[in-house]
């Protein structure tokens, strides 16, 4: 029995643990449940908010969902909450309305009073009929912050703007509410839209808001629109918006509700009638938030100023709250006011998207949501509305009564307009190119029908296979969607050889032969056939009108993913032909090309089962196939020379039309789009290389993804990488770079758009896993393949005959990219959702541009017509009607001269002839100025006849000098406004000796022509070549003019080149063909190709250079080391461009005028560009020019040149940029410009002397000197004390940073320590000095802002005071002073050296251990004197003194010293100007390790390093330890540079914050980059810094209770790269991690096994023993069954006794009894 009771303890012992486990999960969920509440006591941070928001989010799931509608500079996150009562659909009929708070960061009660709202919203609803009459009829949308890094550096009781708006601006120093685009222009934008306002302004756009509100601080008042007026007056100008009357009531509605606002008079100066204003009226804001709601959407919206005080006490916000309670629900009411309903489809009754409503007699119109519905907010009244759709007849319904209840419902049903149907679709949703007829007028009553809730609109009707092909297909990006679809699926899946592949394509082409045709494209080394099968309802035919797909597998010959689910597809398309309509449609409306391998020879020696090699991934060659296509940027030894493979698809691209395109690869699993590769050529990752279509390849690719089942969450293979991709899509040079691939080239020469799509991480799987590749690529198969047709789609035909028009060129305005027609006319071309201009041009026709909105519904039919060009109805309309332009003659050189000199004689004001000297022969090369020339102007050259066998440019330049001076005469404004900022130079001939006598009529090719050219004769090299004699006139008018931009016209072609035209080394040694202005460079190619009729599409010739353009090096016929635009480039700075305008060198003289009219344009275009850069002038304070000045731009090598007059002009493309001027005796001053499209930018520089007088301070002076600093710049320097000195004298410290104090986490913190030693005073004195520089030229140097705005400085002068008052000046080797005034020196007073405990810490050691703990400086810059060396850690004694004691990051101290002792002038030589007694070692280069010069334990730079990571450099900067005072200017002009550069390196390399996944900075994670062997650790805000030389890393977070996190960042040299992690919670189930629960479920489950076998047992056991005696089967009959049964009933009766005597009874019957009991 006692085992019986054992076992029952153990059972209940079990039961009662796991109820206590399960007690202690539920506290702790209950706990979490209730920790956190909206406390309306104080402001919520960002955190706080974050966490506030979840909470709810959490708390009250269906009623509200938390958003993020982008990130601020700082990349906080900017959230929104939804509230509504079902917020996982769009309820049609349901208006949008938003409330937008803390626009402006010091402005803070909009902040808190929407946080209120929340939470009166969601804790009301169902409790408050109002609230919830709200919430269910409305999908509100709140965000509390617009400007949370604002909010973070404002300050709470500050009523005022901060100075320089610290806390108001956002983190670049921009003004929110003056940033979006403004209808009447922004005189202070400049052009730079920030990542708040792009975020907001895509949430407007993309959103059908009815109604908003901004919420401001700083009066109490409501503003409403228009903000600004066209004479941006100050203030007074009233500027009303169409809907001013409804916008007044708006505001009246808010007033009227407010506890004060109507009183107009809340605050001091206020005197508002009612509570509103007109915004212009207030004052005039350009680039406001309400005025962009308006103008560009369905939204009204105005500001609502709440609060005579910025940002007031906490103890002011429930007052706050209740003056605007009623308020914001009176005024969130209101978007159930005027006009809704819904816009159908007469036919079918399907909601008609993006319809137009239109109100007769206001000026605005709003469109309709994607249910067909529409609001529309009016006053009362009776008003005509109109409602217009692409497609449709337009509806009028007149009489419409508006009352000041709910709003009046009126449906439209709109009649569907014939369309021409002539090509194989229909037309879809796109639109035609014909205007719609006139509409007639349908007049209705008003009704008021009901606007309940509908089902989802179908997007099209059923005679629109198109759209209902792309309807399909998108609903498959939903997993849910998939799973309810039904098709014949494969049943067989194995792999195939080659032999099977070839049956099973045969197979399916010969049982399908309606809709197949199979074809081989080539044969691979080994000679098997590179098979293709065509899909498609016509197979062998191009139908006009159907565009061409085609997928790619198995190019590497191990990856057979791609192989396989190709050929399972291939019988997919064809087995559900005519039984699936989704498939059924996709074949009918594509022309399909499946090729299942591209290397079939490398297939054959792959294994089955290898999960990662390499064996068979090459062709037979061993030639890696996608990396053997010619490359835009490099060919190297895979791909100089094509393979078989690679031969037959590029013939096959170029055969046939393709639209779109896959490569089907694997060992990853992500669609992976161009470019592949870049142009500097890094190998690795972390590099985006973006196309001109990026947009459309996202698009694209994510269509992909996320149809997959899995690669759309961005992990592709789990434990084995720690790789993510965002959606599942990457840029395939971030990724890692490919020079040679596929996929670029389909781009690049062909109208095939191709991606490349890794299905899987195992290359060649077992047999038995392919069905789970084939159900999981499936549906991304046939949804990709349906991208082909998403965009723009049509025809380009000739007007006489109707006949399509090949190879006409498609371009689209700012896409530098251009698709051409195949031979029917017919063109396709992927576009993402947006609007565009696109142009069809072809040379001999009139091109013509069409505006065409592309959307996510099928492409849109646009068609073109093209009249035949009528050169002289041209010349009317765009050449002033010169009768000489249009002569088919060619000048003599003596007639083009003299015609010049009668142009310059008839025109001396603005023109002037000029011979630039004598050729060779002695003629005049001749030259036309036009324009007066200046320093600050543009100065442009154009060139003729630089090839002596092509006089077609100088044919073109005469005619241009007519035009120009013509259009001039006539004040043509464009021209008037180019010659009024541009010195234009013509130069007909260079050539003039070579043109005159050797070139001969129609020598197309220059076989007859035998002279040099002299385009070639520039090379910098003493070789004893005599150079042509034009060459020296040349050069002399390069030095001359100082030209800006050049452009040659020359033959040879129809493209434009430009440098390089020999390639160079760039500054990492690789040979380039670009510079480093290369961006300025495509700028103008594509101002030049973009107006050509000709340039970009394959030309006559034979080129085919991609846009239309090419650098000279990658030209073989072009590459000459000696070209004039690289000696233009190299020697002054000058961009130059070639022309090539016809292929044929003489063409005959019908062709000039033709050639002339094509090239006008172009020309006119890149001579406007001249006139978009910086203009200034460089000056000293009394403004007058600096002799000897340089002016660069900030890391780059070449100069801008400056004028005697200190002028300077320099193109720029549109972008920011840093320009640097420097001189003799004078601080170097950076300045920040911003270059907009077609306009100068103003810079001019007021430089000032550098200190030439200083003196030493002593103590009382320091202080005062500190002081002064922190009182004249209070908001970037903050004087503070660390400690005392042993006298009690204060170690005083200041603070330098921009906003000092605010947002201090986020920047990279620093020390400067001078006076450790009291006789070493040198420092102190540099450190001062270097404060003043810093406070002072912070906002007017950009290279101080950067570095104050990044970092913050820490100043400590004097860390040794006592000492310094003992030291004497001039005592350059004494050692009195040196010591505190304990005599221990400060150097070697830190606790490191296990052997030393013994010794004390002075008070300034500990002070200065406090406040490196403090701070945890990333880097340190100790000054001393008594040499001149830079050294650094460690200085602990080596066991090689020779050698050093180098740190594990020795490289990166190396690289800070070098920096350093570089800009340092003489420190580099390693000695000092004169030599002290026996004191002043010389050093290599400048730098030493300091355990081989100054060995000793216990330093501050040894301790600085191994306790917090600090990088600290020890800089001697004079040798003598305290020169006099008239050294002292010196020296701080010889450290000054040095100083600024080392402090700049501190935020180089890798610097971010650590998030969790809820927005909570992460303390103490620990930051690991791979081959270093120290750590980073996060601050309290989540904030980190790691120096790190250029290269790329691999950066690992580890974090206690989140999953690490790892990602491969670039390092460069120019600034930090800011890396953010988001860390997620290692997943908790009752408080345990996720595979801790599994475990102990498994274990649990585990228990409740044992249990149950031990109750068997003891059921078995225990109970059989009692009942032994007592078995029917052993002695009990019937009547003794009997008999026992009524003892159950006496048992019963004893237990409910008050007495029982156990012994009375046997052991048998008492067991019995409780047995049965």
């Amino acid at each position: 029995m006692a085992s019986c009771d054992n076992i029952r303890m153990l059972i209940f012992g079990i039961f009662f643990l796991i109820s206590q486990i399960c007690a202690s999960q539920n506290k702790h969920l209950s706990e979490e449940r209730t920790k956190r509440g909206v406390d309306t006591s104080h402001y919520h941070n960002y955190k706080e908010l974050t966490q506030m928001l979840k909470d709810y989010e959490r708390q009250f799931p269906t009623l509200c969902r938390v958003v993020s509608i982008g990130k601020s500079v700082q990349k906080r996150e900017l959230w929104a909450l939804q509230i509504t009562d079902n917020v996982n659909m769009t309820e049609p009929g349901e208006p949008m309305l938003k409330l937008v708070g803390n626009m402006h960061g010091d402005e803070t009660v909009g902040r808190e009073v929407l946080i209120f709202l929340i939470q009166y919203l969601l804790e009301n609803y169902g409790v408050n009929d109002r609230v919830t009459k709200l919430v269910d009829n409305t999908n509100i949308f709140i965000m509390p912050s617009l400007n949370p890094d604002g909010f973070e550096a404002a300050v709470e009781g500050k009523c005022n703007s901060l100075s320089h708006y610290v806390g108001r601006e956002n983190a670049n120093h921009v003004d929110l509410n003056r940033n979006f685009p403004d209808q009447f222009g922004n005189p202070s934008y400049k052009g730079i839209l920030q990542p708040e306002t792009q975020a907001m302004i895509r949430w407007i756009e993309n959103n059908k808001f009815v109604l908003s509100a901004n919420l401001h601080g700083g009066s109490v008042v409501a503003s409403y629109p228009f903000d600004d007026s066209k004479k941006h007056q100050e203030s007074g100008l009233y500027s009303a918006a169409p809907d001013d009357a409804m916008f007044k009531h708006l505001a009246h509605v808010y007033s009227n509700n407010h506890k004060t606002m109507h009183t107009n008079t809340v605050c001091v100066g206020d005197n508002f009638p009612g509570g509103i204003t007109n915004g212009a009226h207030w004052y005039d804001v350009p680039g406001g938030m309400e005025d962009y709601n308006y103008l560009h959407s369905n939204c009204f919206e105005i500001t609502v100023e709440l609060s005579c005080c910025k940002y007031p006490p906490k103890i002011e916000l429930p007052k706050e709250w209740g003056n605007n309670r009623e308020a914001l629900l009176a005024y969130m009411e209101e978007v159930h006011k005027g006009v809704k309903g819904f816009v159908r489809d007469k036919d079918t009754g399907d909601g008609i998207e993006n319809a137009e409503i239109h109100v007769e007699g206001i000026n605005h119109r709003i469109t309709t949501a994607s249910h067909g519905d529409y609001w529309r907010l009016l006053v009362p009244g009776t008003y005509t509305i109109t409602a217009k759709a692409e497609g449709y007849d337009p509806q009028i319904i007149e009489n419409i009564k508006v009352t000041d209840g709910d709003a009046v419902s009126q449906d439209f049903s709109l009649k569907k307009r014939d369309v021409d149907t002539s090509t194989k679709v229909g037309s879809g949703s796109g639109s035609g190119d014909s205007l719609a007829p006139n509409s007639t007028r349908s007049i209705e009553p008003s009704t008021s029908r009901s606007s309940a809730a509908t089902a989802p609109p179908t997007l099209v009707t059923p005679d629109n296979p198109l759209g209902t092909l792309i309807e399909e297909v998108a609903m498959l990006s939903d997993a849910d969607h998939r799973l309810k679809q039904s098709f014949v699926e494969p049943q067989v899946f194995k792999h195939h050889s080659q032999e099977e592949l070839t049956e099973f394509m045969h197979k399916y082409a010969q049982e399908y032969p309606a809709i197949t045709r199979l074809y081989s494209v080539g044969k691979s080394v080994q000679g098997k056939d590179l098979w293709v099968i065509e899909i498609t309802d016509n197979p062998g035919v191009h139908e006009p009108g159907e565009p061409e797909f085609k997928y790619i597998g198995n190019m590497h010959g191990n990856e057979v993913v791609g192989r396989e689910i190709l050929l399972l597809f291939i019988q997919f398309l064809c087995e559900n032909y005519g039984k699936s309509e989704v498939l059924t449609l996709l074949v009918n409306q594509t022309r399909m090309h499946i090729m299942p391998t591209m290397n079939p020879d490398g297939y054959a020696i792959s294994k089955e089962g290898d999960d990662s090699g390499v064996k068979g991934r090459a062709n037979a060659h061993g030639v890696d196939l996608n990396r053997n296509f010619p490359d835009q940027y490099f060919n190297n030894a895979g791909n100089e020379k094509q393979e078989p493979e690679t031969l037959a698809v590029m013939k096959w691209i170029k055969e046939y039309p393709f639209v779109l395109s896959a490569n089907l690869h694997g060992g990853s699993l992500v669609a992976n789009y161009p470019y592949d590769d870049l142009k500097s050529g890094l190998g690795g990752h972390g590099v985006y290389s973006k196309s001109p279509d990026d947009q459309a390849f996202k698009l694209v690719s994510e269509a992909y993804s996320l149809a997959h089942s899995t690669m759309h969450k961005g992990h592709p293979c789990g434990e084995r990488s720690n790789e993510y991709f965002s959606a599942g899509i990457t840029n395939g040079a971030a990724w890692y770079s490919v020079a040679g691939g596929m996929q670029d080239w389909n781009y690049l020469h062909s109208n095939c758009f191709e991606i490349t799509l890794e299905l899987g991480c195992f290359k060649f799987p077992w047999a038995k896993d392919l069905p789970s590749y084939w159900n999981a690529n499936k549906f991304s198969l046939f949804v990709y393949a349906a991208q082909v047709h998403k965009g723009v789609r049509g025809f380009v035909k000739v007007h006489d005959t109707g006949k399509g028009l090949a190879n006409t060129t498609i371009s689209v305005a700012g896409i530098n990219h251009t698709i051409s027609t195949a031979r029917d006319g017919d063109y396709w071309r992927i576009l993402a959702p947006g609007t565009y201009q696109v142009t069809a041009a072809k040379e001999g026709y009139k091109s013509q541009t069409k505006q065409v909105v592309v959307t996510s519904n099928p492409a849109v039919q646009v068609n073109f017509t093209l009249e035949k060009d009528d050169v002289e109805q041209w010349s009317k309309q765009n050449d002033f009607n010169i009768a000489k332009n249009l002569e088919q003659t060619y000048k003599t050189q003596e007639q083009i001269k003299e015609e010049l000199i009668q142009m310059a004689k008839d025109n001396p004001t603005f023109v002037k002839y000029r011979s630039l000297g004598k050729t060779g022969e002695g003629n005049d090369m001749a030259s036309l100025e036009l324009g007066q020339p200046s320093g600050s102007v543009a100065h442009v050259g154009v060139f003729g006849g630089l090839f002596g066998d092509e006089p077609v440019g100088g044919e073109i330049i005469l005619r241009l000098a007519r035009h120009m001076i013509e259009g001039y005469k006539r004040k043509d404004s464009a021209l008037s406004n180019l010659l009024s900022k541009a010195h234009i130079h013509l130069v007909p001939s260079v050539d003039v000796d070579g043109l005159e006598e050797d070139a001969k009529p129609g020598d197309c090719t220059g076989k007859q022509y035998k002279e040099p050219y002299i385009a070639n004769d520039f090379e910098d090299s003493e070789n004893g070549k005599i150079p042509n004699a034009e060459v020296p006139l040349l050069k002399l008018c390069f030095e001359q003019h100082q030209y800006h931009l050049v452009l040659s016209l020359e033959a040879r072609g129809v493209y434009v080149r430009y440098p390089l035209n020999a390639k160079r080394r760039n500054n990492m040694g690789r040979r380039v063909s670009y510079t480093e202005d290369d961006d300025e460079f495509i700028t103008l190619v594509e101002a030049y190709v973009n107006a050509h009729p000709a340039i970009g599409s394959p030309d006559q010739c034979g080129h085919n250079f991609t846009g239309g353009a090419v650098a000279g090096a990658e030209v073989p016929q072009e590459t000459h080391p000696g070209a004039l635009m690289d000696y233009a480039y190299y020697k002054h700075g000058t961009f130059m461009l070639s022309a090539h305008v016809s292929c044929c060198k003489y063409p005959p003289a019908s062709e000039l005028p033709t050639l002339y009219r094509d090239n006008l344009g172009s020309i006119m275009a890149l001579l406007s560009k001249a006139s978009q850069g910086v203009r200034g002038r460089i000056t000293d304070v009394k403004n007058q020019p600096i002799k000897g000045v340089e002016l660069k731009i900030l890391n780059h090598e070449q100069n801008i040149t400056v004028s005697d007059t200190g002028e300077f002009y320099r193109m720029f493309p549109i972008g920011q940029f840093h320009l640097q001027a420097s001189a003799p005796a004078y601080d170097t001053l950076t300045k920040s410009t911003d270059v907009l499209g077609d306009s100068i930018a103003q810079l001019n520089f007021q430089m000032r002397k550098e200190v030439t007088e200083m003196s030493y301070h002593n103590y009382d002076a320091m202080v005062n000197f500190m002081r002064n600093i922190s009182s004249t710049y209070p908001h970037i320097s903050n004087m503070y004390s660390i400690g005392q000195s042993v006298r009690g004298k204060d170690l005083w410290v200041l603070e330098v940073s921009s906003n000092v104090g605010a947002a201090a986490h986020r920047k990279v913190p620093i020390s400067l320590i001078g006076g450790v030693h009291g006789n070493e005073a040198v420092g102190k004195e540099l450190l001062l000095e270097l404060a003043t520089y810093l406070c002072s030229h912070y906002r007017q140097d950009y290279v101080i802002t950067q570095l104050l705005e990044n970092t913050r400085i820490h100043i400590l002068p004097s860390l040794n005071p006592d000492g310094a008052t003992e030291a004497t000046v001039g005592d350059c080797e004494g050692k009195t002073g040196e010591l505190n005034a304990n005599n221990v020196d400060l150097l070697t007073n830190y606790p490191i050296s296990d052997s030393n405990n013994s010794f004390v810490l002075e008070p300034e050691t500990q002070a200065v251990i406090g406040w490196i703990h403090q701070h945890s400086f990333l880097m340190s810059v100790l000054l001393r004197g008594g040499a001149l060396v830079t050294s650094f850690p460690f200085y602990a004694p080596a066991d090689d003194a020779q050698t050093g004691h180098p740190t594990a990051v020795n490289a990166v101290f190396q690289h800070l010293a070098s920096t350093y002792v570089k800009r340092h002038p003489t420190m580099q030589t390693g000695q000092c100007e004169h030599k002290l007694s026996g004191h002043s070692p010389e050093f290599k280069q400048g730098i030493e390790n300091g355990a081989v010069w100054q060995p000793a334990t216990n330093t501050m730079q040894d301790f600085s390093y191994l306790s917090v990571g600090c990088m600290q450099l020890t800089v001697h900067v004079e040798c003598c330890s305290y020169p006099r005072d008239n050294e002292l200017a010196h020296l701080w002009r010889a450290n000054k540079k040095s100083l600024i550069a080392v402090l700049q390196e501190a935020y180089q390399g890798i610097r971010g914050q650590i998030y969790s996944h809820t927005g909570y900075p992460i303390e103490q994670a620990v930051i690991d980059i791979e081959g270093s062997p120290t750590q980073a650790i996060t601050n309290k805000n989540g904030a980190y810094w790691k120096m790190l030389l250029p290269g790329t890393y691999t950066v690992k977070v580890t974090a206690e209770g989140f999953v690490s996190q790892t990602k491969v960042v670039k390092v460069d040299s120019q600034r930090a790269t800011e890396v953010l992690f988001e860390l997620s919670k290692i997943e908790k189930i009752m408080g345990l991690r996720k595979e801790m629960f599994v475990a102990f479920i498994g274990f649990t489950a585990f228990v409740i096994v044992i249990l149950i076998t031990i109750m068997v047992i003891y059921k078995t056991y225990c109970n059989s023993y009692s009942y032994r005696k007592l078995r029917p089967n052993d002695f009990m009959d019937e009547d003794d069954e009997e008999h026992l049964h009524g003892y159950s009933a006496r048992a019963a009766l004893l237990r409910k006794s008050e007495y029982h005597d156990e012994e009375d009874e046997s052991d048998e019957e008492h067991t019995l009894y409780a047995s049965k009991a």
